[in-house]
């Protein structure tokens, strides 16, 4: 009789997984955020101006919460006697507080929120001392070069010839800051027919860009000029800003409040003396000379194709809620050219916001 083989006996066989078994093995371990160690975190407060004594100090208060001062220092291996020093500063900062001779930390999360907004509040108080001291800068600038004006008996005036060397100062002039401010009063025809229409495509590039902020005031009769026209309607495009006079009293320009283009005689054409001119680079004077401007500015005339009713458009537009891009885009001009326009409706309001000069476009019924 063969033996009959069989298999080993390993007990009952197993049951099935059920559901929860099933789950629980299909389930994937919760993943937490990483983190570092806590005494990489403890490391972290470096910045904040902890001493490393105090770093250890405050690390082993969150560990071992309710530990007496002596403990501490024992945990923190710190001597005994310099560690009311450190809990002092732990505490002026209300990191750690102590009770019936017991150190608490308190949460991290809450104690150095407070401390980031301690220490946000005295960067942002930084801030506006530095930018109070950089606008200082100017008026300690001026009076530093009055005295040394006072002191040499001269004046920082420069002889320029001809048409090359005027565009070639401003354009040094302007270099020296950018976005520059360029106030231009233009009522020879030769000077803008001969000066800058052949550098239309410079001038362009400028105010495109936004390295020039320009405004320009030109007499009625430039308009009479095609070329002349076509600049000027080009440059308002881009965003130059432009007023008409009837008469103006004398060519000049003004770079910054800091330099200024002048005629060798006061209302001569400059093309009258083949184009020299005076560079004058003291601030006392470009100042006057851009008071000058503005008073003749606020008289002029918008031209043609960006006046009043553009102005109006504008606000409009603005009052029902459509942002500077959404407004040019409806216009279909520049952003720049939209500011511009604003700038020119806040000059015509007498309004120092864009607020007040809403209010003011509704009370003249502009709005409507």
């Amino acid at each position: 009789m063969d033996a009959e083989r069989t298999a080993p006996d390993d007990g009952p066989p197993a049951a099935p997984p059920g559901p929860r078994q099933r789950a629980a093995r299909s389930a994937p371990e919760p993943r937490r955020p990483p983190r570092g160690t806590s005494e990489e975190s403890a490391e972290a407060l470096a910045a904040w101006g902890l001493s490393a004594a105090q770093r250890r100090l405050y690390l082993a208060a969150l560990r071992l919460p309710g530990f007496s001062v002596a403990e501490l220092a024992e945990a923190a291996a710190l001597p005994v006697e310099r560690v009311g020093e450190q809990l002092d500063a732990l505490e002026e900062l209300g990191l750690v507080e102590r009770r019936d001779g017991e150190v608490a930390a308190q949460h991290p999360g809450t104690a150095l929120g407070r401390l980031a907004a301690r220490r946000l509040a005295q960067a942002t108080e930084l801030v506006g001392h530095l930018t109070a001291l950089q606008s200082s800068v100017g008026g300690l600038v001026d009076a530093y070069e009055t005295g040394r004006l006072f002191e040499s008996g001269r004046l920082p005036v420069e002889l320029l010839h001809g048409g090359e060397e005027l565009w070639r100062a401003t354009m040094e002039c302007t270099r020296q800051r950018v976005p520059s401010d360029v106030v231009a009063v233009i009522p020879d025809q030769r000077m803008l027919g001969e000066l800058l229409v052949p550098r239309r495509e410079e001038l362009c590039e400028l105010v495109s860009s936004g390295a020039w902020r320009l405004r320009a005031l030109v007499e009625f009769r430039a308009l009479e000029h095609e070329t002349v026209r076509e600049l000027l309607d080009v440059l308002v495009k881009l965003g130059g800003r432009f007023r008409l006079l009837r008469e103006l009293p004398s060519w000049f320009v003004v770079v910054d409040r800091d330099a200024v283009g002048l005629p060798l005689a006061w209302g001569h054409s400059v093309a009258a003396h083949r184009y020299s001119s005076y560079l004058v680079r003291t601030r006392v004077i470009a100042e006057g000379m851009l008071a000058l401007a503005d008073d003749l500015w606020r008289r002029g005339a918008h031209p043609p194709g960006s006046g009043e009713d553009h102005d109006r458009e504008v606000m409009r537009l603005l009052a029902q809620g459509l942002s500077d891009d959404a407004v040019a885009r409806h216009l279909g001009v520049s952003v720049r050219t939209v500011r511009s326009r604003v700038a020119d409706a806040m000059a015509g309001l007498d309004a120092r916001t864009r607020l007040q000069a809403g209010v003011e476009a509704a009370r003249r019924g502009w709005l409507r």
